[in-house]
């Protein structure tokens, strides 16, 4: 996607602002990209690439913008203070992504809709949606089913995601090619982050509330263990898949998140 550089100073105000949007337009589009390959579990070096490419595009929009707004008597302190809290957010992300982490991505993405509100933007919070069918046949490892249902429509959302994609990482053929894998394995560890990271900021306070979060840090930390031990060749991802992954999220959701959601 390339931006368009804003029209020259001598065209009509109408032309200008016409291409300031254009540019929003094209930056929201931009934003759209990025978050549809963090689905998919780009690397996280692409992913940098093109946060970074991002940044300063919005940068530049965002310096035409404000002398256009200077120039016809606007004022607009609360999109300068959305952009410095949005170029603030992607530069702790790119600092995430340089340690091999990305905790602070959804947060991020947050600042770049604030700033871009517009609907080409995609929806990545609160209700996650499954990225795979709900047809469960014969061949699906975990059958969705009332069991694993807590009746509160996010976090069902959040959880079918989720069985969604160990549904997928069964059904791999062992010829499958590395990379898809990879994107899959990817795909789950950011399933889980957003899913986590939804749930905690919906937890009442108290000893439960902490039991809960410290819940959370044990199967990150399990599963940040698992993963590569399925990338090192140390462990069978089917065997992984089958037994740990499944049986942790179905006691999670039948115990800890029932207990602490039905309420």
């Amino acid at each position: 996607m390339t931006i368009r550089p804003v029209e020259p100073a001598d065209e009509t105000p109408v032309k200008k602002g016409a291409a300031i949007a254009e540019s929003r337009a094209a930056l929201a589009e931009r934003a759209d990209e990025i978050a549809h390959l963090w689905r998919l579990g780009a690397e996280t070096s692409l992913l940098a690439r093109r946060l970074a490419e991002f940044r300063g595009a919005a940068t530049l929009h965002f310096d035409e913008e404000l002398k256009y707004s200077r120039e016809h008597g606007g004022d607009q302190p609360q999109r300068l203070a959305d952009y410095t809290d949005m170029i603030g957010k992607i530069d702790r992300v790119l600092t995430d992504f340089a340690a091999g982490t990305g905790i602070h991505w959804f947060q991020m993405f947050k600042a770049v809709r604030r700033f871009l509100p517009d609907p080409a933007v995609e929806e990545i919070d609160g209700d996650l949606p499954a990225l795979t069918s709900h047809a469960d046949g014969q061949d699906a490892l975990i059958a969705w089913s009332a069991d694993l249902e807590l009746g509160v429509k996010w976090i069902d959302r959040h959880h079918r995601a989720l069985v969604d994609t160990l549904n997928e990482l069964a059904r791999l053929p062992s010829w499958c090619d590395q990379a898809e894998t990879d994107a899959l394995l990817e795909r789950l560890r950011r399933t889980v982050w957003h899913h986590f990271h939804e749930e905690e900021a919906r937890l009442s306070k108290g000893a439960e509330a902490s039991e809960h979060v410290a819940h959370h840090r044990d199967l990150l930390a399990e599963l940040e263990q698992l993963i590569f031990d399925v990338r090192s060749g140390r462990a069978d991802l089917q065997m992984v898949v089958r037994g740990f992954l499944c049986d942790w999220l179905v006691e999670h959701i039948q115990t800890t998140d029932r207990r602490d959601f039905t309420r």
